[in-house]
């Protein structure tokens, strides 16, 4: 029997939101095994504020639970959060949205 179109297309679209929830996933737990402090480098950048880079350490968790900091990440990413470069000082969403202009086109 055959499938119907917008069955075909449930299956696709539900197979690629647990993709990339899996990559999200990965990227959090990979982040997590790394050693040190990911806001270190922010903080020793002598244009970024100390207090942004705290702010920036409440808004992502750092010193809470592992569950806590993995609920904030998703939700981060989810909303387009990804962050502060830590080459430039500028949020990481923008750049990616205009480099995938380019790629794209």
């Amino acid at each position: 029997m055959r499938q119907g179109r917008g069955t075909y297309i449930a299956k696709r679209l539900i197979g690629a939101l647990l993709t990339v929830f899996v990559v999200i996933s990965v990227v959090f737990f990979l982040q997590k095994a790394m050693p040190g402090d990911p806001f270190a480098q922010l903080a020793r950048n002598p244009r970024m504020d100390k207090a942004a880079v705290e702010q920036l350490r409440a808004e992502f968790g750092v010193g809470e639970s592992v569950w806590n900091q993995y609920v904030k990440y998703v939700n981060n990413v989810l909303h387009g959060n990804l962050g502060i470069s830590t080459y430039n000082l500028q949020p990481v969403a923008p750049q990616l949205w205009e480099k995938l202009k380019i790629t794209v086109g």
